[in-house]
């Protein structure tokens, strides 16, 4: 039995490949632009794709260093932040 299945499996992954072809749609690549808004650390927290402008990472600091305070004043800063990486772009 298991030979049998090692067999099929074997065989449903060449026939995987044989048939599998790019989407024309998946070939593409979009264009990204990165957007370099808040320096050095935080350089690469956002870029854009047909018009979409992305965010990851964003921290809660101001010119390298964190903000003081708790998380309410450490949240208000990454909005802030994001707030002006939206504005740039």
């Amino acid at each position: 039995m298991v030979q049998f299945v090692s067999i099929f499996t074997t065989l449903l992954v060449a026939a995987g490949i044989a048939l599998a072809k790019p989407t024309p749609k998946l070939a593409e690549q979009p264009i990204v632009t990165y957007l370099d808004t808040q320096g050095l650390i935080l350089s690469s927290g956002a870029w854009t794709s047909k018009g979409i402008v992305y965010t990851s990472g964003t921290v809660p600091s101001v010119n390298g260093t964190i903000v003081a305070g708790g998380i309410r004043e450490q949240t208000a800063q990454v909005i802030k932040n994001i707030a002006a990486t939206l504005d740039e772009a």
